[in-house]
């Protein structure tokens, strides 16, 4: 099964663009900390980051809705973009591609207030 569902924080802010076809594209990236505990007891954090695309409504929603900073909760599955650059060489990267999110509040500072999510699906 290919699903990731995952939280993280926009390292930049998403870019909305339009294919020859007119279909919308967002394409961000997430970054997404872990903390692991070593046998002496400390703490290492990891951070991976994922790019990400999310399509058509979903993606103009992103792009007017979303900003460097935000975190987000991300549903999707990965897929493999390849192309040859022009002096032949081959690439790949995986990508998230995003099939539902929702957007977390940043926490508020007085410690009894309730944090906010609005959860989208497209």
């Amino acid at each position: 099964m290919n699903l990731y569902v995952g939280d993280g924080n926009l390292v930049k802010d998403p870019e909305l663009r339009e294919t020859n076809t007119g279909a919308k594209v967002v394409e961000f990236r997430l970054a997404v900390s872990s903390v692991q505990k070593s046998k002496s007891g400390s703490k290492n954090e990891e951070v991976a980051y994922i790019e990400c695309e999310a399509w058509d409504s979903a993606a103009e929603y992103i792009a007017d809705n979303f900003a460097k900073g935000n975190g987000m909760t991300v549903e999707g599955r990965f897929r493999t973009d390849s192309w040859e650059t022009k002096d032949g060489q081959k690439r790949s990267r995986l990508k998230l591609r995003v099939r539902s999110f929702t957007k977390r509040w940043p926490k508020p500072r007085d410690e009894e207030a309730e944090t906010g999510e609005d959860e989208v699906g497209f």
